[in-house]
């Protein structure tokens, strides 16, 4: 009996606030912690956890606008760290 359950299988689109859309490639794991090859279409290719990521049919139109606004909050605060 496993003590976590997968979250996503291979074949699986997610969505991850950083990385994008993409697809889980393959997992690996034991009974204790997950890992999954994710596979993102701004070229990302990411061993991790997924804590972040969600289905990607779970996806709202709201959500991807709060995204885009705080990727351009951080771009700004970085261009502006860049001139001080």
């Amino acid at each position: 009996m496993a003590l976590i359950e997968a979250r996503f299988k291979a074949g699986d689109r997610v969505y991850d606030p950083k990385y994008g859309f993409g697809y889980v490639h393959k997992t690996d794991g034991n009974s204790f912690r997950l890992y999954y090859d994710c596979h993102y279409e701004d070229g990302t290719k990411i061993w991790y956890d997924c804590a972040t990521a969600i289905p990607a049919n779970e996806v709202t139109k709201e959500m991807l606008i709060r995204d885009k606004r705080l990727k351009a909050k951080k771009a700004k605060e970085a261009k502006t760290d860049d001139v001080c």
